[in-house]
């Protein structure tokens, strides 16, 4: 028994890491720059507070402890922050290997966008509308050039700012000579490209213990799971003020369900030559077959509802009139499930040789039932409560949503659509530990209620 628990501890430590892995790349590789969504065209009027912002959140450091590139991608290509950037840059890249010439005509663009910046207050600007137009579209197009790539949007580009710049007076002759700088860098690029062979060649880069993943996996160990992008708190601080709601609603459905599921299934298949156990296997087939949320509505409209029966209040509280319906709407489609997979189990075991062999013996009924037939029925139903576990923190969105529950299923759904993966990261390894540590639990009890695996286990590692 001790070697066979030993090997699933031994299972579950490299998973868990796995687990962490997954949840850190699925999450970490999102299109969008989360310092360009908080700060919008901010980011480059307040850059020491962009730079603030990616070294506490770990944003400018290489995302694992090694990274695979292209010979002719340089070690800081990852401090392109935005996704539009760096695909434009690795374009390029791509076409010249030339990486030098493009980071000299970045560099060229930053200063481009930098001086709008100084000219905004000029007064000028103010007082002609046709100096001001120029200066806007300049800005807008400053902002955007480094998201293109192809060679003739560029040009195109370059050609209208040209004709724009002619036009204009003081304020578009300053930014034209910074626009020439860009120009000339641009076409340097293209110029003398370095053979492309180095862009088959692999190289690996060792980032060494400063790097996204290990500063966040040792966070987590400490208790730190990060900050949310969001709301600037603590995510374990956020998770525990959401947890409760869930955690109750969950606790409470799966007692609910455990109850009326198990003995409605029990008692219909002991009973099953009678006409309620054929009818009611009817009407549980039927049942399956309506959806949670259905249910949950058509709750709140019989009786929640002041023209019908405003028996029970139309959203969630701590109080027990307002956890009867929201309980309810949780268990149904589970208890139903339940209930026919007992109903079969149980049919089984009915049949089985040591049922009779009980009854011969001259047995109760009642003992058959307690002593013999719910242990055996419920060792197949151990596997399916593995996943509870996670159920209990991650909740029900729709049910949560219907219900105004505030839990953690409501804020899985706002921190993906709001992009903060922080907390996206911090709910998914959660949930995902949960759903291991039920795997485990469960392997635990099946071995405990059969000795068999656990015996198979050893006989299977015994040497012949």
């Amino acid at each position: 028994m001790l070697a066979y628990l030993l090997k699933r501890l031994l299972y579950f430590i490299p998973g868990l890491l796995l687990l962490t892995l997954a949840s850190f790349y699925i999450c970490a590789n999102v299109n969008e720059d989360p310092i360009s969504m908080k700060l919008g065209e901010n980011e480059s009027e307040n850059p020491q507070q962009a730079r603030y912002l990616r070294e506490k959140w770990h944003l400018d450091k290489p995302l694992f402890y090694f990274s695979l590139s292209a010979l002719s991608e340089p070690d800081t290509f990852f401090k392109i922050y935005n996704h539009f950037e760096k695909s434009a840059a690795s374009r390029m890249l791509a076409e010249t290997g030339n990486w030098e010439k493009i980071e000299n005509y970045r560099k060229k663009v930053f200063e481009w966008q930098a001086l709008h910046k100084h000219l905004q207050n000029d007064s000028l600007l103010q007082n002609d509308s046709l100096e001001n137009e120029i200066y806007l579209y300049s800005k807008e197009q400053s902002s955007q050039l480094l998201r293109r790539y192809d060679k003739a949007e560029i040009q195109a580009v370059f050609d209208s700012l040209n004709y724009r710049y002619l036009t204009g007076l003081l304020t578009a002759h300053k930014l034209s000579y910074a626009f020439y700088k860009v120009q000339q860098a641009y076409q340097e690029i293209y110029l003398k490209p370095i053979p492309i062979e180095k862009n088959y060649i692999p190289k690996i880069s060792f980032n060494g213990f400063q790097n996204r993943y290990h500063l966040w996996l040792m966070g987590i160990f400490r208790g730190d799971w990060g900050t949310s992008y969001e709301t600037q708190m603590p995510v374990l601080e956020q998770i525990k003020s959401y947890l409760p709601s869930s955690l109750l609603i969950s606790i409470l459905s799966f007692i609910l369900i455990m109850i009326v599921g198990i003995s409605l299934g029990m008692t219909m298949a002991i009973q099953h030559q009678k006409w309620w156990s054929r009818s009611m296997m009817v009407i549980l087939f039927m049942l399956d077959a309506i959806p949670n949320f259905w249910v949950a509505i058509m709750l709140l409209f019989l009786f929640a509802n002041p023209d019908i029966l405003a028996i029970f209040p139309p959203h969630f509280d701590y109080s027990f009139m307002g956890l009867v319906l929201p309980v309810l709407a949780y268990s149904f489609g589970k208890t139903v499930n339940l209930a026919q997979f007992i109903y079969q189990i149980t049919l089984n075991l009915l049949g089985s040789d040591f049922i009779r062999t009980a009854r011969a013996k001259g047995l109760t009924e009642s003992k058959i039932l307690f002593t013999h037939l719910l242990k055996n029925a419920v060792i197949p139903l151990i596997p399916l409560l593995s996943g509870f576990p996670a159920a209990l923190i991650s909740g029900s969105i729709l049910m949560e949503y219907i219900f105004s529950v505030g839990g953690m299923g409501e804020q899985i759904l706002t921190a993906i659509r709001q992009n903060d993966m922080p907390m996206v990261m911090a709910i998914f390894t959660f949930t995902g530990f949960l759903t291991m540590l039920g795997f485990l639990i469960s392997d635990i009890l099946l071995a405990i209620l059969d000795p068999r695996i656990h015996k198979n286990f050893a006989t299977s590692n015994s040497p012949s």
